[in-house]
């Protein structure tokens, strides 16, 4: 193919193809370092020899003259001889494959959606969030999603940006006047307040004596209608709950990857937090969260005085 000489062109620096990997990707690689190069077609189709090498190079000798007149066709002809070395390309249904593990961090997960994203080609925007919300582990990161009414995988992957960075951030050693203020609040261990005798309604005189004497610890769970965490955002500021205890696993063996709100720090999530779910358990033994119990089978629960 003869071409007027042109101006200094500088060669693409990729690897050379030798017909084992997918033409497409040699291509696209080709396509963005020449188009910073102002030159003609038959320069494009010229230069892209010197990016082959072996069996393929020999391939392009061998092209029958006149054959090639621009360089979509040589695209075209390229493409095709080695369209077997061409990836598999994936449906979006692969995207709903990817689901966060139970002890999965955010960001590995983010990485791993975005990754199997990047392979799917025409990707449908809605089909993209959809399968990312899905695949997400329940958790405050999911339930603040929701709340702001995300609808689109680019928030969300805003969204989680922030959310690691801020859990990143708390993950981090507090400072030393923190730690001071909060043992400060901490109730002195040798003054116990009375605890409250709790009974249900129902029971008799001689099973309430027999419950008085029996420990927390054996009453039966009670199961809420929402998760602790919603709980608590919706009553921190109608109800007083006990004083939090600083957690009590050092710091290096925890996981920086959830956060609990009602710590506010790292290691575990609020819903896991088994101290709330007791300091609920009794504020409904006190009939104070009869909202938050399921309908149907509600025993209701009286404070007993104690005479």
């Amino acid at each position: 193919m003869e071409c007027p000489p042109s101006p200094k062109v500088k060669l693409p620096t990729i690897e050379p193809f030798d017909g084992t990997t997918d033409p497409d990707d040699h291509l696209s690689a080709y396509k963005y370092q020449m188009y910073v190069q102002v030159v003609d077609d038959s320069t494009w189709c010229k230069n892209f020899s010197a990016t082959l090498k072996g069996l393929v190079q020999k391939w392009f000798n061998n092209l029958p003259p006149n054959s090639v007149n621009n360089f979509t066709k040589l695209s075209i002809l390229f493409t095709s001889h080695f369209v077997a070395n061409r990836q598999e390309q994936k449906a979006s249904m692969y995207l709903g494959k990817v689901i966060q593990g139970p002890k999965e961090a955010l960001r590995s997960f983010v990485k791993r959606c975005n990754l199997e994203a990047l392979q799917i080609q025409d990707l449908n925007a809605g089909v993209a969030f959809d399968a990312f919300s899905r695949g997400l582990r329940p958790g405050s990161f999911k339930f603040d999603m929701v709340k702001k009414k995300i609808t689109t995988l680019t928030k969300a992957l805003r969204e989680a940006e922030v959310f690691i960075h801020a859990t990143e951030v708390c993950a981090e050693a507090k400072h030393p006047e923190t730690k001071k203020i909060e043992e400060a609040v901490q109730p002195k261990k040798n003054n116990p307040k009375k605890a409250e005798t709790w009974a249900l309604t129902s029971m008799t005189t001689s099973s309430r004596r027999s419950k008085r004497s029996e420990p927390a610890a054996s009453m039966e769970p009670i199961e809420f209608s929402k998760d602790q965490y919603s709980i608590l955002m919706e009553i921190k500021d109608q109800h007083e709950l006990k004083t939090r205890a600083e957690m009590k696993t050092p710091y290096r063996n925890r996981d920086k990857c959830k956060y609990c709100h009602f710590h506010k720090d790292c290691g575990h999530e609020i819903n896991e937090y088994k101290h709330l779910k007791r300091a609920l358990e009794d504020m409904a033994r006190k009939g104070k969260m009869n909202s938050y119990l399921p309908q149907g089978g509600i025993r209701k629960f009286q404070k007993r005085d104690d005479r």
